[in-house]
């Protein structure tokens, strides 16, 4: 059984924020020159769920019922992500006031992707070249859920 809580913990945190698969896949180039050792985390205004101890799930009110939800993995979850996101999802919905959870994800990454799709998430919309990587813009694509339908996509 996995412990979804509010977290504070900054060496949780940075360990799932700079863990090399999540930094690589989330960082553009804006921020290439960033040493992940030396990453700062700023927890004002987010909520950062702790997943037990697979990693972190970081929701950013966009308004009073709508959340932007950033997903840190650590390797320990691999074979269990959707179980660990669609619990991440449930808990924002049953915790929070949140109504509405989105989340942006470059066109690139296709195991977000996936994960967003087999978590019950939409797509929703497409944020024409917005994220720099390598040198190159890609696409990046707005899924989303909303409590009504996550309890629909779970029966």
């Amino acid at each position: 059984m996995i412990i979804y809580e509010p977290t504070t913990d900054i060496e949780f945190i940075t360990k799932c924020v700079t863990e090399p698969i999540t930094w690589s896949a989330r960082v553009d180039d804006g921020m290439i020159h960033v040493n992940p050792d030396m990453f700062f985390v700023q927890t004002d205004g987010k909520l950062w769920l702790r997943a037990g101890d697979y990693g972190l799930f970081v929701g950013e009110p966009r308004n009073s019922v709508t959340y932007e939800v950033h997903t840190m993995l650590l390797p320990e979850a691999r074979g269990k992500a959707v179980d660990i996101a669609k619990g991440a999802l449930h808990w924002m919905f049953y915790s929070t006031p949140c109504l509405k959870i989105i989340t942006h994800v470059p066109s690139f990454n296709v195991l977000a992707r996936r994960l967003s799709e087999r978590c019950g998430m939409k797509f929703i919309g497409n944020n024409e070249s917005s994220f720099l990587k390598g040198g190159v813009l890609y696409d990046q694509f707005i899924y989303g859920i909303s409590k009504e339908e996550l309890c629909h996509f779970q029966q």
